[in-house]
């Protein structure tokens, strides 16, 4: 079958491998001039890390290099890509500085329009039998418009998308204001105050964070990767995990309190300033990453200025926040996120993957009933993505092959259903759901092999060693032989 993949960071490089593997003609649309997409040199920010350990976050038949550290930079990330995708022979099969304008139903397959991002020219369209949408659920810069920006920046002072945060000098000597409490703002903030005169850390909440070590003994992969760790969110309701949620809630509630506070103290999270809006347990499916090695020692012994509020608007001479406090800055850096832009997609179809509430419709997070012919991959966020991608991508063959089940829609829907449901029970956030598998990766995982009428990857492991060993993608690596 001739293929379109539409992008090629992780997950669109994994789907390509796995599409040529069996068969497939395939062809790669990358707007950017290199492969990588997140990781790509436009896009690396100064202190661009991964979140999860280096054995985690990685293909099951190619591991990164040894003498790489726990958690690459992403320099380390663009260069294991792209040693990648040359043993698995894939750049041939790239369009490099190739935007796709817009993905419209063509008969039985999808027509891309498409853009020559190097002349500003129109490219003629292509049509293909099927189209994996890969480009990924970091998109569009989410950037607030902050009013004063303009006497701020004639004063000498720079507004700067963390992605943008490119050279360290940028903060050399000045006050900083880092925005946000996620991954990239904890990357950004711990990397200025290197150079910075001082940096204030300003969020209008905090998330949970797993901490390096707890107790400087309990490595934190083994809180958030482990079958261990899902058991305690009920995702599966049969055998004790089943039991234990239905007939002992109390116990469930009992771990999670617990858990809250002993994070929560190691962490520096239980003061009111701190502490985040939502429980521990309820915290499922926002921003939570892995602390740093210092386990946010610098927040907390005021290195770094822990601030809770919000710019109301700038001057000559920094920020005025919603309270009237003031902070004095020359260098604002927004590590407010990036949101999914499915604007390719015609406004009837993109209404056939987001509820009017902006939750995503996918089934298995991959397949929108009503769009034949049209499959994503990335969209099924976790903190072990190029596994997940990887599978997914074994799971898309098969459906694109007639090897996995095709449900009818109603039944598609329903599974949707059951699952948006769970989510909203055991997730408070309000930001749109469906995009993201974690922490449950694990069920998501057995879920795809389960579809593909195969056991969970670990299931030759003894009992006790499986509940508690920790996510191996090795264990996967076995698909790419079937």
């Amino acid at each position: 079958m001739n293929i379109g993949i539409i992008g090629a960071g992780v997950t669109g490089l994994v789907t390509a491998k796995v599409l040529l593997a069996r068969g497939h003609s395939v062809t790669l649309f990358e707007q950017r001039p290199e492969l990588g997409g997140v990781w790509e040199v436009s896009r690396r920010y100064i202190g661009l890390k991964i979140q999860s350990p280096r054995e985690i976050y990685t293909f099951s038949d190619f591991d990164m290099p040894a003498d790489y550290p726990e958690f690459p930079e992403g320099r380390q990330i663009a260069s294991y890509l792209d040693a990648y995708a040359e043993k698995y022979s894939l750049n041939p099969h790239v369009r490099f500085n190739t935007q796709v304008l817009s993905l419209r139903k063509a008969g039985a397959g999808w027509r891309l329009e498409l853009k020559d991002m190097a002349s500003g020219r129109a490219l003629p369209d292509e049509t293909f039998e099927h189209v994996v949408l890969c480009n990924g659920l970091f998109t569009k810069r989410n950037a607030p418009e902050l009013a004063g920006r303009p006497q701020f920046e004639a004063a000498g002072g720079r507004v700067l998308h963390s992605v943008e945060f490119t050279d360290l000098n940028a903060a050399s000597g000045k006050d900083v204001i880092v925005v946000g409490f996620g991954k990239s703002a904890l990357d950004v903030a711990y990397e200025a105050r290197k150079v910075a005169r001082r940096v204030t850390l300003l969020f209008r909440r905090t998330t949970w964070h797993v901490p390096y070590k707890l107790f400087g003994v309990i490595p934190g992969k083994a809180l958030a990767y482990s079958r261990s760790a899902e058991f305690w969110h009920g995702r599966n309701a049969s055998g004790l995990e089943g039991f234990l949620h239905k007939r002992l809630p109390w116990l469930v509630r009992l771990y999670w309190a617990v858990s809250g506070l002993v994070i929560g103290a190691h962490l520096g999270l239980l003061s009111k300033k701190m502490r985040p809006d939502f429980s521990l347990r309820d915290s499922i499916g926002l921003a939570t990453g892995f602390g740093f090695k210092d386990n946010l020692r610098k927040l907390r012994n005021g290195e770094i200025d822990a601030v809770k509020g919000e710019i109301a608007s700038l001057d000559a001479d920094g920020a005025t926040l919603a309270d009237g406090r003031r902070i004095a800055a020359q260098l604002v850096i927004l590590a407010t996120g990036f949101e999914q832009d499915l604007s390719i997609l015609s406004d009837e179809d993109r209404a056939k993957v987001l509820a009017p509430n902006g939750d995503y419709r996918l089934y298995r997070h991959i397949v929108a009933p009503a769009l034949e012919g049209l499959t994503f991959n990335g969209y099924n966020g976790t903190t072990a993505v190029p596994l997940t991608s990887e599978i997914s991508a074994h799971w898309i063959a098969r459906w694109i092959d007639g090897q996995v089940k095709h449900p009818n829609a109603a039944e598609m829907n329903a599974a949707i259903d059951e699952d948006l449901a769970w989510r909203r029970a055991h997730q408070k956030a309000s930001h749109p759901l469906g995009h993201f598998a974690g922490p449950l990766t694990f069920y998501y995982l057995d879920t795809l092999l389960a579809d593909m009428g195969l056991p969970p990857a670990d299931a030759k492991h003894p009992p006790f060693s499986r509940f508690n060993a920790i996510l191996n993608p090795q264990d996967y690596a076995f698909l790419s032989t079937l």
